[in-house]
């Protein structure tokens, strides 16, 4: 497998579109627009404006103790994970490829299709990770393994 590894710049200024970065096929970083004044930060997730699917699911994964690491596994649906706050290290795999990303500014997620095997680890103490699904919970099926090329084309 190929390793990409890649760093968010938490700094950067954050543009009036969506920016996306495809770090290996079936994984895209995501930069979302940021609308900063004197009360503070305001980012938003819509449909046909920024998200690649219908979301259908949001959920948050918080007080991870130091040294334990979330999902380890693929899923069947398409995903956004953020840092909602604080930061952490997402590794991505597609069964041919992998890398990994800090997650470090709430602008800013990784979108992984489904079939794209994900694991969260080196949580920041306080990190809270925000993840927005293409399925419902019980829609979807885990494997321990990516599965993002069963289809045999390519398309995940």
């Amino acid at each position: 497998m190929t390793d990409t590894t890649a760093r968010i710049d938490p700094s950067a200024d954050t543009p009036s579109g969506v920016q996306v970065e495809t770090l290996i096929d079936g994984v895209a970083l995501m930069r979302f627009p940021a609308y900063r004044d004197q009360r503070g930060v305001l980012v938003a997730f819509d449909h046909l404006q920024g998200l690649p699917f219908e979301l259908r699911r949001v959920f948050y994964v918080l007080e991870v103790p130091a040294g334990a690491e979330r999902a380890g596994h693929a899923v069947s649906a398409d995903c956004v994970c953020l840092a909602a706050h604080g930061a952490f290290d997402l590794h991505f795999a597609n069964g041919r490829e992998q890398g990994s990303v800090r997650l470090d500014d709430p602008g800013a997620g990784l979108h992984a299709k489904g079939g794209i095997y994900l694991r969260a680890s080196s949580f920041v103490p306080g990190s809270v990770m925000v993840v927005l699904a293409s399925a419902n919970f019980a829609d979807v099926h885990y494997s321990e393994h990516p599965f993002f090329y069963d289809a045999g084309d390519g398309s995940g």
